[in-house]
């Protein structure tokens, strides 16, 4: 009879509904799981201390995003003191993202151990990524600093991360190379080295695309703009109080909004 189906009906849906409700509990546990792995893995990739220079301040600052762990950032001083250094955005999940990491770090020390310029190391970085699938990639500036003279080299892959020269007359500008794919996109992307100079008073800034993710309680994004202000205002004090004072005035803007994806900003100013 038709009653008897229907009791039927709800007697075998049972077990499917409890089925799905273990399924998505698992995926709900793995993506924690995975979740702690990274966070784990980035912390045990960034520097503890990082270098001093007597002719440079470098200062560093990462806001951990609530969706998304994604940043990563290194600074080392290579044999004839120039200051090596990256800041990336990963974009991939799971056990993925921690791995990336990991290599990541491994090949930015070996770059440096050898003083290689970073158009050699993005090319290496991306032979080791490079596996034909252009979903999980990585958007990076790394940037070698010669303390003495001020020069700069750079190379950027992606568009996750900017780089940009807050000058000693308070004027900012973006440090535009020529587009090159993220890293892992690509099986052997023409990568070169692009040059600048850093002067006497001036900051050099690499900050990440998380910046597009904090919001206020009213959904306005803090952005570009917001950092680059923000930045300026501070202009005259060493890099140490700039971000601390940037730290402070972003938690004030999230504060009943939200950062998703983490959010990382590097300064490098000859004094």
């Amino acid at each position: 009879s038709l009653s008897a189906l229907s009791a039927l009906s709800c007697v075998t849906s049972m077990p499917v509904e409890n089925v799905l409700r273990k399924v998505v509990a698992k995926r709900r546990q793995t993506a924690t799981t995975e979740q702690t792995v990274a966070r784990l893995t980035q912390d045990a990739v960034t520097p503890k201390a990082l270098p001093q220079w007597d002719d440079l301040l470098v200062a560093a600052y990462r806001h951990m995003g609530s969706a998304r762990c994604s940043d990563f950032y290194d600074i080392v001083q290579l044999r004839d003191k120039t200051a090596a250094i990256i800041v990336a955005r990963v974009a991939a999940q799971g056990e993925v993202l921690s791995r990336y990491l990991a290599e990541m770090r491994a090949a930015f020390r070996t770059a440096a151990l050898y003083s290689e310029p970073p158009h050699l190391f993005a090319r290496a970085l991306n032979w080791v990524i490079f596996d034909g699938d252009a979903k999980q990639t990585i958007d990076f500036a790394c940037v070698w600093v010669a303390p003495e003279t001020g020069k700069v080299q750079y190379c950027t892959a992606g568009n996750g991360v900017r780089l940009g020269r807050i000058l000693a007359d308070g004027s900012c500008e973006l440090v535009a190379g020529p587009a090159m794919p993220p890293i892992g996109q690509t099986r052997a992307p023409a990568f070169a080295c692009q040059t600048i100079d850093l002067d006497e008073g001036d900051t050099l800034v690499l900050a990440t695309e998380g910046v597009n993710t904090a919001v206020n309680a009213r959904k306005e994004v803090f952005g570009w703009e917001g950092l680059k202000e923000n930045l300026c205002d501070g202009l005259g004090n060493a890099p140490g109080t700039m971000l601390s004072e940037f730290a402070k005035d972003l938690t004030d803007f999230v504060q009943g909004g939200g950062c998703a994806d983490d959010l990382t900003v590097m300064l490098v100013q000859r004094p």
